[in-house]
Order: structure tokens, then sequence, then C-alpha cells
């Protein structure tokens, strides 16, 4: 008993010096921050105390300790949850993560008392879910994917028509290999590689929770269908396709970024437009299901 209290604490050390500081620190500072907007640093804060709730029912993370944490940032979870109140975001969270929210931040119960279903999971399961964390930790702390993530999801249309411009201009008026091209090129094809690792592996690991015990299938499904659900819902207000303003935006980006980078390809712009481009855009676009967006085949025109 004493060694799995001493890996929970350690658990919960980890992910307060990989996620929570970082998060707590750019939420401090709100009002100084020229890039991330109230709402992004509000969701990332909630985002935080669903990632404790969720370490707290696996017994990934110790409860005493994790209460503990909780009060002592107390004000700053309250603060989030009000202004996403009053801004009407709410439902960027699922169902079960509002009644969590309901709960937690209404002093009718203790903190980490509502279950939401999940509980009573096989040790096995708590692997992939550190896995998980860390993937999620390096995706929140990114600087890019958060400036994008921030404007697909919060900017106003003005303000993403800004952010778009000046890679339009780039796209149409700069010359390729000139500095300004260079830059604006190799910014965009950064940040949509990482959105799209981050995709990838966010998937992959998933899958590893039904490999991960070695009971039977059925009980597999059963013990792990919905922690695999809550792990989708923690993130998805990030990347929201089912948000067809997000979804749009997202397309119009990664369409950008690889037309710009089409321009100095080997094999030609037109080459790159007509095969390369296609086939990489209906790729993503798979992976783009699993955070809400349609199916191809729905899609008017899809083949």
């Amino acid at each position: 008993m004493a060694l799995v209290q001493e890996r929970q604490v350690s658990n919960l050390i980890f992910f307060l010096r990989d996620r929570w500081q970082f998060v707590c620190q750019d939420a401090a500072a709100s009002e100084k921050n020229i890039f991330l907007s109230q709402e992004y640093l509000s969701c990332a804060v909630l985002e935080s105390f669903f990632w404790l709730d969720l370490g707290v029912q696996t017994t990934y993370f110790p409860k005493p300790e994790a209460r503990r944490v909780t009060y002592e940032y107390f004000p700053q979870f309250l603060k989030a949850y009000e202004h996403i109140q009053e801004k009407l975001l709410i439902q960027k969270f699922s169902p079960p993560l509002q009644r969590i929210l309901d709960s937690e931040f209404s002093g009718r119960t203790e903190l980490f008392s509502l279950t939401e279903g999940v509980n009573n999971l096989p040790e096995e399961t708590l692997i992939p879910l550190q896995a998980v964390l860390l993937l999620g930790n390096g995706f929140a702390r990114d600087r890019d994917t958060q400036t994008i993530t921030d404007s697909l999801v919060f900017k106003s249309t003005p303000e993403w028509n800004d952010v778009m411009r000046e890679f339009k201009e780039v796209n149409e008026k700069a010359k390729p290999g000139s500095k300004r091209f260079v830059q604006a090129r190799d910014a965009m094809s950064s940040t949509v590689l990482k959105i799209v690792q981050y995709m990838e592996c966010f998937r992959d690991l998933l899958l590893d929770f039904d490999k991960a015990t070695n009971v039977s299938e059925s009980r597999r499904t059963a013990d792990t269908a919905t922690l695999k659900q809550r792990i989708k819902e923690i993130q998805a207000w990030q990347l929201d396709f089912r948000e067809r303003l997000v979804f749009d935006r997202f397309l119009e980006f990664l369409q950008l970024a690889l037309e710009l980078w089409g321009h100095g390809a080997k094999d030609g712009p037109i080459e790159h437009r007509t095969r390369i481009t296609p086939a990489i855009v209906r790729a993503v676009r798979v992976l783009m299901t699993d955070w809400g967006a349609p199916p191809l085949a729905l899609e008017v025109g899809a083949s």
C-alpha cells in the first residue's frame, strides 16, 4: 500500500510541474497575456481540473493530496468557471463534465466525490492513461499550438481573417525562397505538423487502452469505454470539429499551409496541388473524425 501511495503522490507532483504550473502561470497573468484570450486560458484551467478529477477517480492521483492542491488554487479554478459561464461557453464541455463542474464548484459536496462512471478500472489502464497525460501536457505547453487553437475556437471572424491575411499575402505576393516566405511557410507547416501528430498519437494511445488488460474482451470493453470517452471529452474543446466554424477554419489553415509548402516542393507546385495536397487533406480529415468532424462520406461531394 505504501508503494502505491508513493507512486500516486509522484504522479501528482509530476502533473503539477508538467501541466498545472504552466497553466497556472498563464492564467495568473491573463490580463497581461497578449497572445491568448481569457476564454482559452479559462478552458485550459478547467481542463487541468478535469485531469485532476479523472486522476483521482482512477486512483492515478491520491485523493487527499489532490484535494489540498485544488483548495490551494481554488480561486483560479472558480474564476475560470465563472468566466466560461459568463461567456456562455459551458457547452464547450460535455454534459458529464458540466455535472462535475456543477458538483465541485457548488460547495454542496466534498471535492472529487462525483465519479460519473469512471471508477473500479483495471490497474493496467493507468499505463496508457499516463501516456495520454504526457501527450496532452506537451500539446498544452506548446505556444504555437496554443495560439492557433485559441484562434480556431475563440477568435471572431474579423480576428480570424486578420490571422490568415498575412499568410495569404505571403502566398500571393512573396517570392518563394525569400526570408518572409520561408518564415511564413515554416511557421504554418510546423504548427500543422504538431497538431496532426498530436491527433495521430492520441488515436494510437486510445487503442492502447484496449490492449492494456488481460481480462475478457467483453469485460475489457466495458471497463475502458467510459474512460476513453472521458479522455476524449476532456480534450475536445481544443479541436472541436463538431463546430462548423472550427472545422472550416482548420481546413483553411491546413490548405494554405500545404499551398505554401507546395511552392518550394521538388515535384513542383502543380503536382503538389493536384495530387499530394488532396491526399494529405483526406488523411487529416480521417483523423478529424476523432474530434467530432463528420465522416468523409457525409460531406457534400465526397467520393
